[in-house]
């Protein structure tokens, strides 16, 4: 007589001598007489006991940060390096800085999901690292996602303006339009080399990234590692901002 074999219960994950990829089963039988059947062989097993592991980035519009304020949206895109299944949803929490409780991420690919975070005030002084980790996700044989993304699995939160504004400008000066006008790098005074430095027209109220669609005429930039900053050729007073790497923007200059 014959009746189904069947190998749900074998669990080859703990049989260390096989190594990933497509395995060849072969069977045969033996009865109580010791005769033996021919060898049945399947072809069609493949060994996966490598977890699925993810890499995160973020942006705030299409631009990549690694610098986030108060008020930011931003969207974490988790790159897997293979195909998870639907269920369970890969999630995303946070600590440090910023908690967020794990959460359902979207998927957009079977190996890409992303996840709007809005950022919130940083405790307990307004900066600080926020870290991420993943979960639930699982492959096609059912290993559980790497819960440390093996890269950007933090970003900086920061809420402090830059202070160093009258360092970088620190007296007054008259000038025509579109000349040269020395400044102090804002890398040397307390900033970075990846401040902007922001010479704005007095009557543009608010100063913020809007302003810069003025361009020339009454706004001009450079970066923090600058020495001089052209001046605008719009006639009138003008004070210099600096900007840092989160988007938080100084007062303005004394001078």
């Amino acid at each position: 007589g014959s009746q189904p074999l069947s190998l749900a219960d074998i669990d080859l994950k703990d049989t260390p001598i096989l190594p990933d990829g497509d395995l060849t089963i072969s069977i045969t039988l033996t009865d109580a007489t010791g005769n033996t059947s021919s060898a049945a062989t399947d072809t069609s097993l493949e060994l996966d006991t490598i977890s699925p592991t993810a890499a995160l980035s973020f942006q705030i519009g299409s631009d990549s940060v690694s610098h986030v304020k108060d008020g930011d949206t931003v969207k974490i895109t988790a790159t897997l390096s293979e195909d998870i299944e639907d269920t369970p949803v890969l999630q995303i929490a946070s600590s440090g800085s910023n908690t967020v409780s794990a959460s359902n991420m979207t998927k957009g690919h079977p190996d890409e999901y992303t996840f709007d975070w809005t950022v919130g005030a940083a405790t307990p002084d307004g900066n600080g690292a926020t870290s991420f980790v993943l979960s639930l996700g699982v492959d096609a044989a059912d290993n559980p996602i790497i819960g440390v993304p093996t890269a950007g699995s933090s970003i900086v939160v920061d809420n402090t303006p830059p202070g160093n504004q009258n360092a970088v400008f620190g007296a007054n000066e008259a000038a025509k339009g579109g000349v040269s006008v020395d400044i102090t790098t804002s890398a040397g005074t307390g900033g970075f080399a990846s401040d902007d430095v922001w010479l704005v027209k007095d009557d543009i109220s608010p100063v913020n990234e809007s302003a810069l669609s003025v361009g020339g005429n009454k706004v001009t930039t450079v970066a923090g590692d600058d020495t001089t900053i052209t001046s605008p050729t719009v006639e009138g007073d003008y004070h210099l901002y600096i900007v840092d790497d989160a988007g938080n923007i100084s007062s303005a200059s004394t001078a």
